[in-house]
């Protein structure tokens, strides 16, 4: 039976931009936990937001034990917010690649919201620059070359498609370039058909779709909010900053 697992940064790192307050989590009965494994799939991401890298060593410890078959996503914000921060950026995806060290698998890197800071299609591709620097083929950009949709076969029962949810959520307006190197997808809806084709195709096979941004959320994306949310950038001016996104006044960043 095929399954279809939905993969954003909710599940990365609880000080990133799209974490959650809860922590998510289900029972596992003791017939699942005896069944071979398969694929292990790592997530993390939101790397951008801090210059500390206390977090990317105790990711490391956690890598150092991961099986063969696994393949590891970073998911979006993989870089700094500020526009002026490209040597930071620079620094900061390969202390993300240094990070992988001897990691088996396949690491993928996926753009959110930080990827796009500078409203430019071509500049969204950083990172994918980096990675091909490095000449190792382990590591990719997904989706490439600026395209909104993107699969890979990770074994014969498994599919991950990838998807640029900052793409989709953005104002094409305000953006450089978009959908330059695009030839096949130059609108949302033809977007979600060639999203709805995948699935079919992959009707006998498990399908993880990984972004950035979460379709349901307990955290900021879905409007949950901390105290000191509503304190800043002023306490009054605060509370109606929030009080706008709940209503879903900043769709462009995904509310």
């Amino acid at each position: 039976m095929k399954k279809i697992f939905i993969l954003n940064l909710v599940a990365g790192l609880l000080f990133a931009t799209c974490a959650t307050f809860k922590s998510q989590s289900r029972d596992v009965s003791s017939q699942e936990v005896n069944k071979k494994l398969s694929q292990s799939i790592y997530l993390t991401g939101g790397y951008g937001l801090v210059e500390d890298s206390i977090y990317l060593r105790q990711f490391r410890n956690i890598l150092k034990e991961a099986p063969e078959n696994s393949t590891l996503l970073f998911l979006g914000d993989n870089i700094s917010e500020q526009k002026k921060d490209s040597l930071f950026d620079k620094k900061t995806i390969e202390q993300q690649i240094t990070t992988v060290g001897s990691f088996k698998g396949k690491t993928y890197f996926i753009p959110g919201d930080f990827e796009w800071k500078y409203n430019d299609s071509r500049k969204a591709n950083f990172t994918q620059e980096i990675l091909k620097n490095t000449g190792n083929k382990s590591f990719q950009r997904q989706p490439k070359n600026g395209s909104p949709l993107s699969s890979i076969s990770v074994n014969k029962d498994l599919e991950i498609i990838f998807i640029d949810s900052q793409w989709y959520i953005s104002d094409w307006d305000d953006v450089k370039y978009i959908n330059e190197n695009s030839p096949d997808i130059k609108t949302r809806r033809r977007f979600l058909e060639e999203l709805e084709s995948m699935i079919r195709d992959l009707a006998f096979k498990n399908v993880i779709i990984a972004m950035h941004h979460p379709i349901f959320s307990n955290g900021k994306h879905g409007g949950k909010y901390s105290f000191n949310d509503y304190l800043h950038p002023l306490p009054i001016i605060g509370f109606g900053d929030k009080a706008v996104r709940k209503l879903g006044g900043e769709q462009s960043k995904g509310s």
